[in-house]
């Protein structure tokens, strides 16, 4: 049927859906020959690449990982443009180094640093932190070279995952030990000084300025929260008019709506370093809600404090009352048999749904929950995440025997994207969380760890 079909972008849609419905199904061989048929017929389509990525993603989880760097090469070779270009550049490095190629793959992680240099922090900061665990592994030079790309990303991204395990690396491997960084005293720093630009004559906003200075915080925040989006726009996409609001928001007490304003609309304020004026910026990001129900039931659970702040920015935005689409509900996001289990072996009473959107309660059971899962996985972090996030059992057929493993390698070769994305999420606001308000030279709670633990 798709050979008989003279419409060229017909025939291109048809054999991706028919290549990503044979994957569905569990035909691999037949998805893997629709993709690479879409690949070699139709060679300029933008689903070009894309067909050669899922075709070697397939190819590796079937264990032929020779035919999936080819595919890979094939992809960074013809298709320099591609929107999946970066990702396989960093798979093709992952399995030349599962090959035993480690000058190959420096070389696709040197090419990622350089071409994503001041561009993608994340992609840059993940390339060059694997070229340094490489880069190791060859004797005293190269671990001398390790060192010193350590030693730039843990200055360069303190907040980000790959900065902390950087940091890790540094803390606990006799390397040079950076001085422990933190962020100024919220009263010594640059007070921020925002251009309202299009807002001055917006009605929301100069009722909502006028009603905070009358000390009427609730209410400034419900006429801030009704400016419209198209104002929050400033010539160029500056981002003062959204840092503004996002300030008054803040000082309003809606940390909520205020972070969520950043993090949605003002992400390239964040790019910039927690310093000077862009420091406020950063704690309004990452604010420190519900903490002294934080501070309460983070330490008896045996997890950091900064870690909880974390798993709730992460997990509902800050929203005592989200519920998912799966019915896990509120802060921390607990499923209800879970938050029953928790709150039996607490000796509390069986809580219902509405009684998990009760802040306090919600942080106490789900700081409890992640401490078990630290503690049933030896002290991983990484690894406790994982299983919040999919569940013990799905962390234990992952690891399945594999206990050899640096857990820094078990997070990037974690099988499902949510997850893999989830953990090094939560990590990145735990990094940032411990530099705004914490202590970043405390352990590296099973950061390096080996993959194990008894799950």
């Amino acid at each position: 049927m798709v050979a008989g079909c003279e419409d060229e972008g017909l025939r291109v849609r048809s054999l991706y859906l028919l290549a990503g419905a044979s994957s569905i199904s569990g035909d691999r061989d037949e998805a893997v020959a629709l993709y690479r048929q879409l690949a070699r017929d139709f060679p300029g389509h933008a689903f070009a690449d894309d067909a050669l990525f899922f075709a070697a993603d397939l190819l590796a989880r079937a264990g032929k990982p020779q035919e999936a760097r080819e595919a890979l090469a094939a992809l960074v070779r013809d298709h320099p443009g591609g929107d999946y270009r970066e990702e396989a550049r960093f798979r093709l490095a992952w399995l030349l180094k599962q090959a035993g190629d480690l000058d190959g793959a420096v070389a696709q992680l040197l090419a990622v640093e350089e071409e994503q240099a001041g561009r993608d922090g994340y992609e840059h900061a993940r390339a060059a932190y694997w070229r340094a665990r490489l880069l190791a592994a060859r004797g005293d030079d190269g671990r001398r070279a390790a060192e010193a790309v350590f030693t730039d990303l843990a200055s360069r991204y303190p907040t980000d995952y790959y900065g902390l395990l950087a940091r890790a690396r540094l803390d606990g491997h006799g390397g040079q030990s950076l001085p422990a960084r933190r962020a100024a005293p919220a009263g010594g720093t640059a007070e921020a000084v925002y251009d309202p630009g299009p807002l001055r004559d917006e009605p929301h906003f100069r009722a909502g300025l006028l009603l905070l200075r009358m000390g009427l915080p609730r209410a400034a925040s419900e006429e801030l929260s009704a400016i419209p989006a198209a104002r929050l726009r400033a010539p160029g996409d500056a981002p003062e008019p959204v840092l503004l609001v996002a300030d008054l928001l803040d000082r309003a007490g809606d940390h909520r709506a205020a972070h969520n304003l950043l993090r949605t609309r003002a992400r390239g304020a964040l790019r910039k370093p927690p310093e000077g004026e862009n420091l406020r910026a950063w704690r309004i990001a990452y604010p420190p809600a519900y903490r002294d129900d934080v501070r309460r039931w983070a330490a008896p659970a045996g997890v950091p404090i900064e870690l909880v702040q974390a798993l709730m920015r992460e997990e509902s935005a800050l929203d005592p009352r989200a519920m998912s689409g799966a019915g896990a509900v509120g802060l921390t996001q607990l499923m209800l048999p879970t938050a029953q289990s928790v709150a039996k072996s607490l000796k509390l009473s069986r809580p219902t749904r509405t009684d998990l959107m009760r802040a306090s309660l919600n942080i106490r059971l789900g700081s409890h929950y992640l401490g078990e899962l630290v503690r049933r996985f030896d002290g991983s972090l990484p690894l406790a995440l994982a299983a919040y996030n999919a569940g013990g059992g799905a962390v234990r057929r992952w690891l399945g025997g594999r206990d050899g493993l640096d857990v820094d390698e078990f997070v990037e070769e974690i099988p499902v994207e949510e997850t893999r994305g989830y953990v090094k999420r939560v990590l990145r606001s735990y990094a940032a969380y411990r530099l705004l308000y914490g202590a970043p030279e405390e352990a590296s709670l099973g950061l390096l760890r080996r993959a194990g633990g008894k799950g």
